[in-house]
């Protein structure tokens, strides 16, 4: 670093230098999907052609699709009976996995032998937590069918109305405006 800057100017570096490993991590995961509740040890030796095959079961595909890589997460092995770690799914073409992630987004349950599977995006972990926040949020609103809402690019946060929408860049905006205009007094 710069020897003759500030302190603040120091500190406006450091953090205009994480933005951007944050984007380039957000863009190098861009074709990813985290498919989430396959029993531990089904995969074999081929955790990719496992995917591809698991994915045309799961989805109702008329052929595997084309993946550059698949692998269960980077974490120690859990004990038998615990929670399987999720595979993280590298789309070889982004349309696939755009399509992919439509259909999983539709709702329903979502079943591999008998097993239900969950499919998420794959964002790096500063972004996952960001998005998580807003779970209280969410929680209030899930009851209210005539309020839309829905996370909003990476880390924002819209609620529909009425036809007015209202965007907040933060769970803590969004929770005092879901208080004070959305709940009966």
């Amino acid at each position: 670093m710069n020897e003759g800057l500030t302190r603040l100017e120091q500190h406006e570096e450091v953090a205009s230098l994480q933005a951007k490993c944050i984007d380039l991590e957000c863009r190098s995961r861009r074709s990813n999907l985290r498919l989430v509740g396959i029993p531990e040890g089904l995969e074999g030796p081929q955790p990719t052609k496992f995917v591809a095959d698991a994915l045309v079961e799961i989805f109702d595909l008329s052929e595997p699709p084309l993946l550059a890589r698949a692998h269960r997460t980077l974490a120690p092995k859990p004990a038998e009976g615990s929670r399987p770690r999720a595979f993280v799914i590298c789309f070889h073409r982004y349309d696939v996995k755009e399509d992919i992630w439509r259909k999983a987004s539709r709702g329903g349950q979502l079943k591999f032998r008998d097993k239900t599977v969950f499919v998420f995006p794959d964002f790096p972990p500063e972004i996952a937590k960001k998005r998580a926040a807003y779970y209280e949020v969410k929680r209030l609103l899930r009851s209210m069918s005539d309020v839309k809402y829905g996370l909003k690019g990476l880390t924002g946060f819209r609620i529909t109305k009425n036809g007015a929408e209202h965007m907040f860049d933060t769970p803590a905006a969004a929770l005092a405006f879901v208080k004070q205009h959305l709940l009966p007094a």
